[in-house]
């Protein structure tokens, strides 16, 4: 047993004395090859960065959305290294939210969209619906294209969506699909590019999933609207909102407020305009909002 915590030496067989003829190691020698490794890394990730930058811009706002989202939001390094992770697979493998080829009937068949939407709205939600919005509530509108084709920024074609979302409003109640129509103001044929949902002026509109403000500004068909690039470069559309909460910019977390129900723009009265876009197409957002 130690009885003198002084007479228990390591230093000899922690530290060996160069033997002959060999230099002691310099400690500058150390420290000018740490920092020339550490520069060599830096300049090789800021070649690598330049080079994304100009041949391939699309991906690059992409990591520069990520990485501002994962900034923002709450977690340990581990978790923000495997979202980065899992937004390059996605990139790589496109599973995520992939336009497949269009199989079966065509999609322009307005009742399968009316079909498919129905499957939005749970039994509990829909008797919510008829206790808490008002008649008036039950408004459509949207930017008029002036035909029932479909316009250039549509796309028909099926798609999957995997991610489970936050509701963008309490309760989903559609009065307009998404698809032809006769516009609620015009009277004349038209292609709605998104879902309009039920709700009274005022009420809390939330993000579906995490992302960067891409625009938030008013138009004369769209009224106040927001649109936000989620991690994986598609973005969700929020339209003839009486407030926005936010600005273009803003990093802005999954279930957050951004803004309130109105009837800006070309509409009825106050309800949400909800659109998605996938390689900025308005696609049938009835997939998206059925993970809520």
């Amino acid at each position: 047993m130690i009885k003198n915590w002084k007479e228990f030496d390591l230093s000899e067989e922690l530290y060996n004395e160069p033997k002959e003829g060999e230099e002691k190691p310099s400690k500058e020698t150390g420290f000018f090859s740490t920092l020339t490794f550490q520069v060599i890394l830096c300049l090789a990730i800021a070649i690598i960065l330049v080079l994304l930058n100009t041949f391939f811009p699309s991906q690059y706002r992409d990591i520069d959305s990520e990485l501002k989202t994962l900034i923002q939001e709450d977690g340990g390094f581990a978790e923000d290294m495997e979202g980065i992770k899992g937004q390059f697979e996605r990139w790589l493998n496109k599973e995520q939210a992939t336009i497949l080829p269009d199989v079966g009937e065509s999609s322009t068949d307005t009742n399968s969209t009316e079909e498919t939407i129905s499957n939005v709205v749970s039994e509990d939600a829909a008797s919510d619906t008829e206790d808490n919005v008002s008649s008036e509530t039950a408004a459509a509108g949207g930017e008029p294209n002036g035909e029932a084709q479909i316009p250039a920024n549509v796309s028909m074609q099926s798609y999957t969506f995997q991610n489970d979302i936050a509701s963008p409003l309490k309760n989903l109640s559609v009065t307009s699909a998404f698809g032809a129509r006769t516009h609620p103001i015009t009277g004349e044929q038209d292609f709605h590019k998104g879902i309009d949902l039920a709700a009274d002026e005022g009420t809390e509109i939330k993000v579906i999933l995490a992302g960067t403000v891409m625009e938030a500004e008013e138009s004369e068909g769209y009224g106040k609207h927001i649109r936000v690039r989620h991690a994986d470069g598609n973005e969700s559309f929020y339209a003839h909102c009486s407030k926005l909460l936010v600005k273009e910019g803003d990093a802005v977390k999954k279930g957050q407020v951004i803004a309130e129900v109105g009837s800006t723009g070309m509409s009825t009265g106050p309800h949400l305009h909800f659109g998605y876009l996938i390689n900025s197409k308005f696609v049938d957002p009835a997939a998206v909002l059925d993970r809520a």
